[in-house]
């Protein structure tokens, strides 16, 4: 071996020529080599400790003056597993009696080594650098005095790399979120604009065509359209509470059977109509006839409708099934939707949990539409309300996605049954409108004239104040949350404090069941959401007033 010195000298002026290499494999590659040659060394191990913290990663590994290919190994049973954690392990001869567990040794016909581990700025142990030869080595001292200076140089390498690793990453993770924002504000634009188009343009022809036939069919395809624009609107709005941790459930006493009848008598003809699906639809729901679970109903069934129009939509022939199964022994109770579609690649079944992912955007959106939200919501809501969802699938041949729920069994108040409300006579009756905007106050008039009840309108909190203390009496207050001078909520404490017994339905565009909740807590009578639609504002009327 050459004088200490002479390799003193030789390692500070590697290590000061190298500088910071854009390769860092080649760093490494080129430093193993140096020290096998200069240390007179049979092998040269660089080695980066994997976060599992039992596993080593070779950066290069040099054997008789050659570079070979990388590998990884365990630490367990090896003298490596000596160096991490210490400042620096060394065993000059007889290493294989030392570690008879370690067959590397053997294969490498080792007799000697020297290992330093390699730390980073915070403390924490990274890596190693290990020498072995197949000689007793001689002069260790010196090569330890050598390996503690390469020590420094490697580990700021290989910190500095796994940091250039991380910011690429997270690059990559920003631009990919930032393409699925583009593309799905760019889907959207697209999705709203698809029926604002016929909104406006059915809208145009409505004035002008005379037919009655004709204006009916307009006026139908005006209504579904706004429902279809209502619904993007919602999700756009879900997706932005569960991500902020705003959404909230209300939970009501449902029978699980009703629930699922009503959907199937509903909805599941609509959906097939919908997306011109010529599936047949069966329904296994037989098991949970007499069941009674405590649940957000509403946020219930639009998991089920979301699932249902997936099955729907990629299943023009063949089979949709809508399922409940109770599992007494897990607790829960299983909902699923079961279809013969195009079904998922494996590849990509957790994808389309994701908000704003289809499971392949470059086809299925531009030919089956949607936002992308609907399973990413559903995903949050089934979450939110304590159970887990999934997605089992073979592509070709179907999909079934379910859902469990924690089963909480509970009884339902009778007491109410539904009325009709076709017809609603508030004769004698006088309701005060609070509502801002010009045309939801009109609308609300036109409805509550077939009810034949008195109505007055007031177009900000202080009016509807000064028409309440001045005009008796009044029978319901319609009350609008979002007024242009003072809250809606304040108006309601004003009027109840002043009359306890009055009765007032809040009337708001802010939808959430939190709101529901506060308005109930705050004493309203009941609540409704816009848009309003008309049954709903009768039924709440016949059994408020």
């Amino acid at each position: 071996m050459e004088p200490f010195e002479h390799i003193l000298k030789e390692t500070l002026m590697f290590i000061a020529q190298k500088g910071w290499v854009r390769e860092n494999r080649l760093f490494f590659d080129s430093l193993a080599s140096f020290l096998s040659k200069k240390l007179e060394v049979t092998y040269v191990i660089v080695g980066q400790l994997l976060p599992d913290k039992k596993t080593v990663q070779t950066l290069s590994f040099v054997a008789n003056g050659e570079v070979g290919s990388n590998v990884s190994y365990e630490l367990r049973n090896t003298p490596c597993e000596n160096v991490m954690g210490k400042n620096l392990c060394c065993f000059p001869s007889s290493i294989q009696q030392l570690f008879p567990h370690d067959l590397m040794l053997v294969d490498m016909h080792a007799e000697s080594y020297i290992g330093i581990p390699l730390w980073d700025t915070k403390g924490n142990a990274i890596g190693l650098i290990a020498l072995l030869d197949v000689n007793p080595i001689e002069n260790s001292a010196n090569i330890e005095s050598i390996l503690q200076i390469v020590a420094v140089r490697v580990a700021h390498e290989i910190e500095r790399s796994n940091y250039e690793r991380e910011l690429i990453e997270k690059s990559k993770k920003l631009e990919e979120a930032d393409r699925l924002k583009t593309a799905f504000l760019a889907n959207v634009s697209h999705e709203i604009r698809t029926p604002m188009n016929a909104i406006m343009g059915f809208a145009e022809l409505l004035k002008k065509n005379k037919s009655e036939e004709k204006q009916a069919f307009f006026i139908d395809i005006i209504q579904k359209r706004c429902t279809d624009l209502l619904g993007i609107i919602n999700d756009i709005l879900d997706i932005s509470k569960l991500e902020s941790n705003q959404l909230a459930l209300f939970e009501t006493a449902v029978n699980v059977g009703s629930l699922l009848d009503d959907i199937v008598l509903e909805y599941a003809p609509m959906l097939a109509s919908q997306y011109k699906s010529n599936a047949r639809f069966v329904s296994n729901t037989k098991t949970v006839r007499g069941t009674n679970i405590k649940v957000d109903v509403d946020r219930l069934k639009q998991v089920i409708l979301n699932m249902l129009s997936n099955a729907f939509k990629f299943t023009e022939e063949g089979e949709v099934e809508l399922g409940c199964i109770l599992d007494g022994e897990s607790g829960h109770i299983r909902f699923y939707v079961r279809d013969t579609g195009i079904g998922i690649n494996p590849a990509k079944q957790d994808v389309i949990f994701e908000r704003f992912r289809q499971a392949d955007e470059q086809v299925i959106t531009p030919k089956y539409g949607g936002t992308g939200l609907g399973l990413s919501i559903s995903k949050g809501l089934v979450e939110l309300m304590g159970g887990i969802i999934g997605v089992e699938s073979e592509e070709g041949k179907g999909s079934t996605f379910y859902f469990k729920l924690p089963l909480v069994p509970t009884p339902i108040n009778h007491g109410v049954t539904d009325q009709d409300s076709n017809t609603l006579s508030l004769q004698n009756k006088t309701i005060l409108v609070v509502e801002d905007d010009f045309y939801n106050g009109e609308y609300l008039k036109e409805l509550l004239l077939e009810t034949n009840c008195s109505i007055i309108l007031a177009t900000s909190g202080l009016e509807a104040l000064h028409v309440f203390k001045n005009h008796a009496p009044i029978d319901l207050v319609l009350l609008d949350i979002k007024l242009p001078d003072i809250s809606g909520l304040d108006v309601a404490v004003k009027m109840m404090r002043d009359k306890p017994s009055v009765k007032i339905v809040a009337q708001t565009a802010y939808a959430s069941a939190q709101d529901k909740i506060s308005c109930i807590e705050l004493g309203f009578a009941s609540y409704i959401a816009k848009p309003i639609k008309r049954e709903e504002l009768f039924d709440i009327l016949q059994a408020t007033l």
